[in-house]
């Protein structure tokens, strides 16, 4: 009989497991932390519950394992032990291990990479924010001056941003190995952690983001408003009105999916206040030095990580929930929004004279 080659079980906590094998090690990277932020700022009335969730927060332990005979598999790039027990760190959550088809079925046949390799393959990893937040800071825990000749494992079909960040970040094309999601086994790997919940990211994150990405803007007075004009969802429906409005305060209407990673980062970095729907593009947000940022939300779903992002980038954060267009989309108020503006705009004035 032929045995499948299935997922035989799971890990919960990679410490407590790595301590109990020889062919392993667990080093700590950055020790857990506790925080709380600044409330959110709006014209709404009361804080939004999401925001009010997002007050305090522990950021957890990160650190990365170097283990022996390790696998790699599935679109989820889930980290599986020599005997294909699945490390429930390896996903944002638990009950997504229990969600991964690469759980689900069975796994193609394995291919060996020699020798020692590291990775930072996540699940989610091609959208922007997952990206730029979640998976390239990852590098952040790897030794890769330490090692500089071993080569690092990345999803295949990157876009051309994300390559460019790549090679920003210190990992040159020719140190690539490019994984297909289907099924590595290694010599060695040395894996990292997430290093942190996602939508939380931690203040050295957002230091390590702009010391290797974002330029240093110089003289930073642009006002952007930041469109969604390329997005299937999410969308202004009433947008020609909101950036007219939004132009007679000296805003420029940017879509950064059309802009090179140099244009968007460069934008984000010179901008003294940020204006848009929620989205992947707001991950910029991290080039900012100190923005006056207001984020558009549908009532029927407001998510709270550009705050949490804006806390630890210094930046004044406000919001503004609009009407329901539609599944997705939003009409925004324009008096509602020149209201919030024109305050935050006047508040970041009032906090730089200081």
């Amino acid at each position: 009989m032929i045995a499948l080659r299935r997922v035989r079980g799971r890990v919960p906590a990679a410490a407590a497991w790595a301590a109990g094998q020889r062919n392993a090690t667990y080093e700590t990277v950055r020790s857990a932390e506790s925080i709380e932020r600044a409330p959110p700022r709006t014209l709404d009335g009361p804080m939004h519950p999401a925001f009010a969730r997002e007050r305090t927060h522990r950021y957890p332990e990160a650190f990365r394992v170097r283990l022996r005979g390790a696998r790699l598999a599935g679109v989820d790039s889930l980290l599986l032990t020599r005997n294909r027990r699945v490390f429930e760190e390896s996903h944002f959550a638990p009950e997504h291990v229990d969600a991964s088809p690469t759980v689900a079925q069975r796994l193609p046949p394995a291919r060996r990479l020699r020798g020692p390799h590291m990775t930072i393959a996540t699940p989610w990893c091609y959208g922007h924010f997952h990206w730029l937040l979640d998976t390239l800071p990852r590098l952040a825990l790897l030794p890769l001056d330490e090692l500089p000749g071993v080569p690092v494992v990345v999803p295949a079909q990157m876009t051309d941003v994300q390559r460019e960040s790549l090679a920003r970040a210190g990992v040159p094309a020719w140190r690539v190995v490019e994984f297909e999601h289907d099924h590595l086994r290694f010599d060695e790997l040395i894996w990292p952690s997430r290093v942190g919940r996602t939508g939380n990211p931690p203040r050295w994150v957002v230091e390590w983001l702009r010391a290797r990405l974002a330029p240093h803007g110089g003289d930073r007075r642009r006002r952007l408003y930041v469109s969604r004009a390329d997005a299937a969802r999410r969308r202004v429906v009433n947008e020609e009105e909101v950036a007219a409005a939004l132009a007679q305060r000296g805003f420029e209407a940017i879509v950064p999916g059309e802009l090179s990673l140099d244009e968007q980062l460069r934008a984000f970095a010179q901008a003294e206040a940020v204006v848009g729907a929620h989205g992947g593009n707001l991950a910029n947000l991290f080039a900012a030095r100190g923005a006056a940022v207001v984020e558009l939300f549908a009532p029927g779903y407001v998510n709270a990580c550009y705050y949490a992002l804006s806390d630890v980038a210094g930046h004044d954060y406000w919001y503004l929930v609009g009407d329901a267009s539609g599944a997705d989309d939003l009409r925004v108020d324009v008096r509602r929004l020149t209201a919030v503006v024109d305050r935050a705009l006047a508040a970041r004035g009032a906090e730089a004279s200081r």
